[in-house]
């Protein structure tokens, strides 16, 4: 399967909330790590949505939206995992079954996108099953330990080493 390359937003005009477009209609028959890690990011949706009914996250989550933006690039698409939106900011989590640096610049992107759009500043979660970095001051063992923003530093990133257990 050869890699998409990651779109760099140069003077982003508008974004909007999209409705899912119709090639993501239909049966999807992932096999291998492709349904692998669709299983994980659904277990971290979940997490998220336990989390948030029983008022542990005080914020409003949105599992999948879909994003339509235009640049200078022109019209395009983009969808996170899942965003948190809080009153002060937003939480990007995008799930990946193995830690990867390459989460940094999709969740810098969804980042700019969010931040156009709910006039709110934004902070990053890489939610994975299995770390690649060694541990350091950004690793975090839940979203709640984010509840206070990005402070001084919107766009930083966090790492979640979740292990998709309920």
């Amino acid at each position: 399967m050869k890699a998409k390359k990651q779109r760099v937003l140069t003077g982003l005009k508008w974004v909007q909330a999209a409705t899912p477009p119709p090639f993501t209609n239909g049966p999807r028959h992932l096999t291998g790590s492709a349904a692998r890690g669709k299983a994980y990011e659904s277990k971290v949706a979940a997490a998220l949505k336990l989390q948030v009914e029983a008022g542990d996250l005080p914020g409003e989550l949105y599992v999948g939206p879909w994003f339509k933006f235009e640049d200078e690039a022109g019209i395009g698409l983009a969808q996170p995992d899942a965003l948190l939106v809080f009153p002060t900011f937003i939480a990007i989590v995008e799930a990946k079954l193995k830690q990867t640096i390459a989460a940094h610049p999709q969740l810098s992107l969804y980042g700019q996108l969010a931040t156009k759009l709910f006039d709110l500043p934004w902070l990053g979660v890489q939610a994975f099953r299995y770390p690649s970095f060694k541990r350091n001051n950004r690793w975090i063992d839940d979203l709640s330990m984010v509840e206070d923003g990005p402070g001084d530093t919107p766009g930083s990133i966090f790492e979640w080493h979740y292990l998709g257990l309920p």
